[in-house]
């Protein structure tokens, strides 16, 4: 006990001697209630009573109300010396306050002079940075109405995220992505900017994929022309492969093939129709063209490819050897071994080859 109040801080000499007859006291009933409850388990009745009846729990009740009211006492001392603390804790803390506020107003002057400049060093910086996004990143070329850091930065973060899923869509293989709100009237002030850089990459890979889809269509054309000569031995049957085969890898509609020779009755070489083909059918057509007659023998004679845009109405009948219907594309290409020419293909379609 005496090292547990030493802890505390209690060193009230009184109240302690009290506690310590208190203890006493209470160190005896212990000792007698242990004695009584051994008469109780030996069945010893009467030193039970013996103890019982001397009553030695109307003892405790003096030093209980001695000690209580020291204690009681001391507690009032220490209420006391806690609210004597408080109230000049109070007074300092004023008069700190007081200082501060006298120490403040200058202060507050200089803030409110910084804040003011402060706040023109960022509406610049914030015109300055709508002023980078317009040029770097997109240019409507609207003008911008109210200059706000919200709309700044809102402005940024959208028109990233606009690169960030135009870049995505193109790897993802989508050339069609288009940037919002760029369009003809705007493209010219976005040649350097963000978007304007992005939709160039993305024309430029257009343009790779449409050479590398040629560059593939040509091939397989190629490949399948070869495969039909390595295949077939009869120039008949060669002509009418080659003719039907293009016409359906061609998407046209009408094609003719015409290969140099002399006949027997002429004394001059002349085209001579091996083979035609028209509307999914082979054509049983006998047609001899001299060089330098029609379309086909200026191609022959010049040795160079005719592309027809615009058919005059009676071409097909006059001057092709194709048939009756007017188509509205027709290509005339001269067939060349070493730069001699052995033929001519004739392919008419109604849409662009």
């Amino acid at each position: 006990m005496d090292s547990l109040l030493n802890a505390q801080g209690f060193d009230n000499e009184e109240a302690i001697q009290a506690l310590r007859d208190y203890q006493s006291v209470i160190r005896m009933l212990v000792n007698d209630h242990a004695t009584m409850a051994g008469y109780i388990r030996n069945g010893n009745e009467e030193g039970f009573l013996e103890i019982f009846m001397l009553d030695k729990g109307s003892k405790l009740g003096p030093p209980i109300e001695a000690t209580n009211k020291l204690i009681n006492g001391y507690q009032d001392q220490l209420t006391q010396q806690a609210e004597e603390r408080y109230q000049a804790a109070m007074q300092n803390n004023i008069i700190i306050q007081v200082a501060m506020v006298l120490l403040g107003i200058p202060a507050i002057g200089l803030v409110l002079y910084k804040v003011n400049k402060d706040g023109e060093r960022r509406q610049n910086l914030l015109k300055e940075l709508a002023e980078n996004n317009s040029k770097y990143l997109f240019n409507s070329g609207k003008k911008i109405e109210k200059i706000t850091a919200e709309n700044v930065i809102e402005g940024s973060i959208n028109q990233l995220q606009k690169a960030s899923d135009f870049i995505n869509k193109i790897s993802e293989g989508n050339l069609e992505v288009t940037w919002e709100g760029l369009n003809e009237e705007n493209r010219q002030l976005n040649e350097i900017s963000l978007a304007g850089r992005l939709s160039v990459m993305r024309d430029k890979m257009i343009h790779v994929k449409e050479k590398d889809n040629e560059r593939n269509w040509t091939n397989e054309g190629l490949s399948m022309l070869g495969e039909l000569l390595r295949k077939n031995n009869d120039l008949s049957e060669i002509c009418d492969e080659i003719i039907s085969k293009l016409i359906v890898y061609l998407k046209a509609n009408q094609g003719a093939l015409f290969l140099i020779e002399k006949q027997e009755s002429d004394e001059e070489e002349c085209l001579i129709l091996k083979s035609a083909y028209a509307y999914n059918r082979k054509k049983f057509i006998d047609r001899k063209i001299s060089l330098g007659q029609g379309l086909a023998g200026q191609t022959w004679l010049e040795k160079e490819t005719i592309y027809l845009k615009e058919i005059p109405q009676d071409y097909i009948k006059i001057t092709s050897g194709l048939g009756e219907a007017l188509p509205e594309n027709i290509l005339i290409v001269p067939l060349k071994l070493d730069e001699m020419v052995i033929g001519v293909l004739e392919i008419a379609s109604f849409s662009e080859l």
